[in-house]
């Protein structure tokens, strides 16, 4: 989890200007492992998304 964390972080701060502020148009360039494990990361989030009140409660305490 920690490598997509990474991962995320990467994509995000290729979107940010000098100054910190979010650019209004963004070209990143991917590997071929980074796609993969996006891929990965977005199958793992669909099946994660089945269960994500029981996950919240874990996570965050009882809602």
């Amino acid at each position: 989890m920690d490598g997509q964390a990474y991962l995320i972080d990467r994509l995000v701060d290729g979107a940010l200007t000098v100054s910190g502020e979010t650019a209004d148009t963004t070209f990143i360039a991917l590997s071929k492992d980074e796609v993969a494990d996006l891929r990965h990361l977005a199958l793992r989030l669909r099946r994660m998304a089945l269960h994500e009140q029981a996950i919240k409660k874990i996570v965050m305490g009882a809602i």
